[in-house]
Formats: structure tokens, C-alpha cells, sequence
């Protein structure tokens, strides 16, 4: 029988690979109805892509469609995989083929090894409404029988929707009791099929009053001992179950499918075709695209940026800076003082009305002197390890991201003048390494520092300890420029992971400061849980 530890492979490397775009159902949701052409991609053509993948480092081949059955050369290709030296071939797959034993007997002699099958139904009546071919589920079901029974790895993706929500339970139990022992529960994105019923979304998108039966899938299927993922799932739908959240990387993934949209926006300014209001608003990528769009428009000279950042070391930044209008407010991240900084670059910066200087503590006490004292200044401090206190003596502002590690120390009485704190939401990157304010352990002390700060930056108000709270400013970053002057989407995207990506709890609707509020860092709600967002009462 082949083994799979699931849990453990999300990182490793796969390479997908669209065979055809065909397929034998007809789904009211399909996400990629229109590309269905019904092109048979050519063999020599897909081997090809299969060879980039190996020499790009993947171990893993995941062939989808449409319904990658429908290639004709479906055995040749895996078992060209697994000459090419793929360790583990995938399909992803409505089963309905694999339902005739000779077809079936083809693929596993070729070295299949794992077969996820997309089946949206308990039942014939259920499953065959959803994708609109009657017979289809005895069809995909028996696949899955003999996919089970010959060993295979097998799991099942089950598409939430209004019209199905209430049978996935039934669903779960009758392949469950088959043997399955995986699901990827997905949430229904606006796109192809599904974007049919915008103008209506209650007749197939969910809300939050479906969130209970969402968890009641979910569980259902964690209880069994079964191995469950979410795709697309949004976090808000997951409170009390944050774990089962989709790892970013994933969202990446997805990106990557759609890079020549992404390019097309980045190099002719064209807004991406999918962009519309309704729309949106159900995306899972509606928060990147909107951030994405305004840094393509800043690049192009269409909108000013607010803030810009830059490195004041980097060559390239500091000329695609002198190209630009010059900004009235700038956001540094240098690792030496301004007096070592290159003299353009200093020029520019001290020549801004605001200022804000990320950098080691050390380097912050070491450019004091050479700040100009009219600019207003926020100094932000990295890598600290003793009490912020002398910073504050600056007459500026000093902005500390809070960590686990740094609320253990004494901030010291909240500052009468000349300094100012203020108590900011820490990034990604910063939350995992050293612990988010408000972890066990940890809320008591980050409590103790709102209490001395003057205000919480990118923190909501109900935990800003009565503080004023103000959002984190967002930067347009040169850092994401080609040496064109281009915007790089997933540059865009890491820092978007890193620093940018927010998250609230559904019964934030209900909160009295609900209104410009964008919750916590999307990280630091998976890793503590949303638990710890509670609404403000209405008075």
C-alpha cells in the first residue's frame, strides 16, 4: 500500500501541471469554466513542463484539468514522471473514469500514487444537481471504491455551498465508512461558475450564520482521526479551529497560476478583469489585489504614495527614489547611521517632513544627533534587548513593535515629554520569532506597556487598553521595483504575508468601534486565535 504522511508534506515542493482544459462534469460552481476550451495539451509540450518542474527542485507532480482523465496520454505522462525522477504523482480528479477498471489498471501500473477525488454529495441526488451530469456520483464513487481497494492514496475536496451545506455531513460519514481518511474542505470563490450567482449569493455563497455548520463539517471529519485541510477557508470562519487555516504559502501557490494577470496589471497598469466590487468582497485575494493596485498606480505616477520605504544602502532603491517626485514622508530601514549612509540617499531623507527610522536600537542613539529636530520623527527600534527608556529622551517618537519576549521587560512610567511610545502590533516574521503580545503569559505585561504608551498603532481598540489606536501606516515599498521601474507582484505579496494581511472575528460586525478597525496581524489571530478580539458594547 502506498503511504503518504500528509501533514508533513505541505511545504515540499510540487509542481502542477494543467493537462487539458476539458472536462465531463459541468459544475454550478466551477472555478475554471471559462478556460474550458477543450484543449488536449500535447504531449511533447507537457513533457517538457514536467522537466522544468524537476529541474526547479519538485519532488512532488500534481496533473489537473478540467479533468485530467480526459488526456489520452494520461498513463504515458506519469509514468514519464516518475522516469524524470518524480517521487510521488498525483491527480486531481472527478473519479468517473477511473470507475472502468482497464483505464484504472493503466494509471496505477504507471506509478500513480495519490487520487483526490472532488465529489460534492452524499448522494446521486445531491452530488449529480451540483455538477449537472446525471449518473456522475455512482460513477465517481465506484472510482473511488477502486482507487481505495488498490491502495492508492486517496482524499476526498468537497466545495461548500448553499446548495450542499447541509448534506456534506452525510458526505463525510459514507466515505469516511469507505475508507477515506483525508478532506480538503474548500470555500466557493467568485469566479468561473460561481460568479453566476453574485447578483443573488445567498442562492450559493455562505455568511456568517453558516459558521457553525462549517465547524460541524469539520469536526465531524477531525473526529474519525481523519487528516483535514481548508482551502481558501477564511480565518474569521475558523475561530476555535485556527490550526485547520490555509498555510500562506498556498495563497502564493495560487498566485503564481494567475502571474500573467498579476504582470499584465504590474507592466500596463490594466486592472485585473476580475476586478469588481461584488466580487471582491467573497475573494480570498480581494486584501492583496486592492494593495497590489494601489502600488501599481503609485509606480505609474498615478497616485502618490503616502509613505515610501526604502533602504538608504541599496543602490537600486535610492535611484528608482531620485526618479520620483520627492515624498513628504519616508520610512527607512537602514543598519547604520545617517552619517554612513550614501549622500543622496541622506539628502532625501532628511529632507522629508516625516521621518520614520527602523533600525537597531544602537543605531537609533547613534543618528540622534544627526536627525534634523524639525522633521517629525518616529524612531522604531529592531532587535531590542533591554528597556526602550533612553530612546525616549529624544524629544521624538519612539514606536515599539511588541513582542512576547520584549512586554517581559520594565517600559518604565508612562513619559511626561520630551518622548512619546507608542505600543505597535509586531510583524510575521517578528510574532513567530519572539511571540505575540496577548500570549499566555504574555497578555498581563502587554497590558502593563499599553498602559505607559501614548497610543496603539495596528492594534483594534478592544485591546489597546483604553489607549487611542491609530492604523499602521502602509508603505509603498521601492523594494518591490524591477530595474524598470516595474511593480513585482509577489514582492508585493511577501510583504503583504509578512506585514499587511489582517484579520477579524465575525462578531466584530457587532463591535461599537467596528468602523475603520482592520483587527490584528492575520498571523497573530491564527497563532493565539481569534478569541482574543472582544467587541466593544454599543452604549
Amino acid at each position: 500500500m502506498t503511504t503518504d504522511p500528509s501533514p508533513g508534506t505541505v511545504h515540499e515542493r510540487r509542481h502542477w501541471v494543467r493537462i487539458v482544459a476539458a472536462c465531463n462534469n459541468r459544475c454550478c460552481f466551477c472555478l475554471d469554466r471559462q478556460g474550458l476550451d477543450g484543449r488536449i495539451r500535447p504531449r511533447r509540450e507537457l513533457e517538457a513542463e514536467l522537466r522544468a518542474g524537476r529541474a526547479a527542485g519538485a519532488a512532488r507532480l500534481v496533473l489537473s484539468g478540467g479533468e485530467p482523465t480526459l488526456h489520452p496520454e494520461l498513463p504515458a505522462l506519469i509514468r514519464r514522471a516518475r522516469e524524470l525522477g518524480y517521487g510521488w504523482v498525483q491527480i486531481i480528479t472527478n473519479g468517473r473514469r477511473l470507475a472502468y477498471p482497464a483505464f484504472f489498471r493503466a494509471l496505477r501500473d504507471a506509478g500513480l500514487d495519490e487520487a483526490t477525488f472532488s465529489i460534492h454529495g452524499s448522494c446521486p441526488r445531491v452530488h449529480d444537481a451540483m455538477v449537472g451530469v446525471p449518473g456522475a456520483f455512482e460513477q465517481s464513487f465506484a472510482g473511488l471504491r477502486a482507487a481505495l481497494a488498490a491502495g492508492l492514496v486517496v482524499s476526498v475536496d468537497v466545495v461548500l455551498t448553499r446548495r450542499n451545506l447541509a448534506d456534506v455531513p452525510a458526505l463525510i460519514r459514507r466515505t469516511l465508512a469507505a475508507g477515506v481518511r483525508e478532506y480538503d474542505i474548500l470555500w466557493l470563490t467568485p469566479f468561473g461558475g460561481a460568479a453566476e450567482h453574485l447578483a443573488r449569493p445567498r442562492r450559493m455563497f455562505l455568511d456568517p450564520t453558516d459558521a457553525p455548520a462549517v465547524h460541524r463539517i469539520l469536526d465531524l471529519a477531525r473526529a474519525a482521526g481523519a487528516v483535514v485541510w481548508t482551502n481558501r477557508i477564511p480565518l474569521a470562519y475558523l475561530e476555535g479551529r485556527e490550526d485547520l487555516v490555509q498555510d500562506p504559502s498556498k495563497l502564493e501557490d495560487e498566485l503564481r497560476g494567475r502571474r500573467a494577470m498579476l504582470d499584465r496589471l504590474a507592466r500596463e497598469g490594466a486592472a485585473l478583469p476580475c476586478r469588481d466590487r461584488r466580487r471582491c468582497a467573497r475573494c480570498p485575494f480581494g486584501d492583496f489585489c486592492a494593495l497590489l493596485h494601489r502600488a501599481v498606480a503609485v509606480a505609474r505616477g498615478e497616485r502618490r504614495a503616502e509613505v515610501v520605504r526604502w533602504d538608504p544602502a541599496d543602490a537600486a532603491q535610492i535611484a528608482a527614489l531620485l526618479r520620483r517626485p520627492r515624498p513628504a514622508s519616508v520610512w527607512l530601514r537602514a543598519d547604520r547611521p545617517p552619517a554612513q549612509w550614501r549622500p543622496e540617499a541622506r539628502a532625501a531623507a532628511l529632507a522629508a517632513r516625516r521621518l520614520r527610522l527602523e533600525a537597531p536600537a544602537s543605531v537609533l542613539v547613534a543618528s540622534l544627533a544627526d536627525l534634523p529636530p524639525h522633521a517629525v520623527l518616529h524612531l522604531v527600534p529592531t532587535g531590542l534587548r533591554t528597556s526602550p527608556r533612553p530612546l525616549l529622551r529624544s524629544r521624538h517618537e519612539l514606536v515599539v513593535p511588541l513582542t512576547a519576549r520584549l512586554a517581559r521587560l520594565d517600559p518604565g512610567p508612562r513619559p511626561a515629554r520630551p518622548g512619546r511610545l507608542v505600543v505597535a502590533a509586531p510583524s510575521a516574521p517578528q510574532g513567530a520569532a519572539e511571540g505575540w503580545p496577548f500570549a499566555a503569559g504574555a497578555a498581563a505585561d502587554t497590558r502593563r506597556w499599553l498602559r505607559a504608551a501614548a497610543a496603539a498603532e495596528g492594534f483594534p481598540a478592544c485591546l489597546a487598553a483604553g489607549r487611542p489606536v491609530r492604523p499602521r501606516p502602509e508603505p509603498f515599498d521601492l523594494r518591490w521595483l524591477d530595474p524598470d521601474g516595474v511593480v513585482e507582484p509577489l514582492r508585493v505579496l511577501e510583504d503583504f504575508v509578512a506585514e499587511a494581511r489582517r484579520t477579524l472575528a465575525l462578531r466584530c460586525s457587532r463591535c461599537a468601534a467596528r468602523r475603520g478597525c482592520s483587527g490584528i496581524p492575520w498571523a497573530m489571530g491564527r497563532d493565539l486565535g481569534l478569541a482574543v478580539l472582544r467587541p466593544i458594547r454599543r452604549r
